[in-house]
């Protein structure tokens, strides 16, 4: 998915107008929709204000990643001293094989939560 139509698809989900989101990073209209129709790229400065507004991260909005955590969600604690973004990079730096295994151990273990959550009600 390309910029212009990542950040248009997210500008909607949160149900912002191009005005909204112009107005809370100082743009006009017409600079957002350019950027919405792949006419323009935004500078650094102004991706950076972009992801913080639609509270998304700069890699999720350009498309380098499909996994949308909040940048102020990558530093927060995800288990004692391990954070979000810790668990995120060993994700990707697994290969395929490691990551296909990961996600069936993760399978099997959220099998046996609802099978354990069932038995208890």
């Amino acid at each position: 998915m390309t910029f212009s139509e990542r950040l248009k698809e997210i500008r909607e989900d949160k149900d912002y107008s191009r005005k909204d989101l112009a107005a809370a990073i100082n743009l006009s209209t017409a600079a957002i929709s350019n950027y919405e129709n792949g006419n323009r790229e935004p500078d650094l400065i102004t991706l950076k204000q972009i992801s913080e507004y639609l509270n998304v991260s700069v890699d999720y909005l350009i498309g380098q990643t499909d996994v949308n955590v909040p940048p102020q969600d990558m530093k927060k604690p995800f288990y004692k001293d391990v954070s979000t973004g810790h668990l995120l990079n060993k994700l990707v730096n697994l290969n395929p094989q490691s990551r296909r295994l990961l996600i069936e151990l993760l399978d099997c273990i959220e099998t046996k939560q609802l099978i354990s959550e069932r038995a208890k009600k």
